[in-house]
């Protein structure tokens, strides 16, 4: 059985009174490993930029 697999059977188990926290911490799980695109490391540096000329 997967990693995957076992954490479905112990969400399963859970009741739904408390799935709202599961939740919370799994969406706080994945922001955490969303990687900026190209768009926003450029907005990044542009800000840098600013603060380095101010």
């Amino acid at each position: 059985m997967s990693d995957r697999e076992k954490a479905i059977q112990l969400l399963n188990g859970i009741p739904d009174d408390k799935i709202a926290y599961i939740i919370g911490y799994i969406q706080g799980l994945a922001a955490e490993l969303e990687v900026p695109n190209e768009e926003t490391l450029k907005a990044f540096a542009e800000v840098d930029e600013m603060k380095n000329s101010i």
